[in-house]
């Protein structure tokens, strides 16, 4: 199993739904991080995704603390490795650099 870490970008949120309403990727669990210093703020952005996007399918969760490394958001997902939360690869071709073609 591999986990897919993602925060804040809502092309890249509703992709990540989609796969994991598809079944597209088995043994992958989908994970949206919201993240803010600000419990109030995490947790609403957390919230307004999941209403907004009909979150179902995909783990939504937020945090009070950015990733140590990686990239997340529209810049890329994070692959971690869930046994240890290794970081597999820190980010995978950008949203922001090659639109839809990121998400291939």
């Amino acid at each position: 199993m591999l986990i897919l870490l993602h925060a804040g970008c809502p092309p890249c949120t509703a992709q990540m739904e989609s796969w994991a309403r598809q079944g597209a990727f088995p043994g992958v669990a989908f994970v949206c991080v919201s993240t803010d210093m600000n419990v109030r703020m995490a947790s609403f952005a957390a919230k307004s995704f999941a209403n907004k996007l009909q979150m179902t399918a995909a783990i939504n969760s937020f945090s009070l603390r950015r990733p140590e490394a990686g990239q997340l958001g529209c810049s890329g997902f994070v692959v971690l490795r869930p046994q240890d939360a290794e970081i597999l690869i820190r980010a995978t071709p950008s949203f922001l650099q090659h639109g839809p073609r990121a998400h291939r």
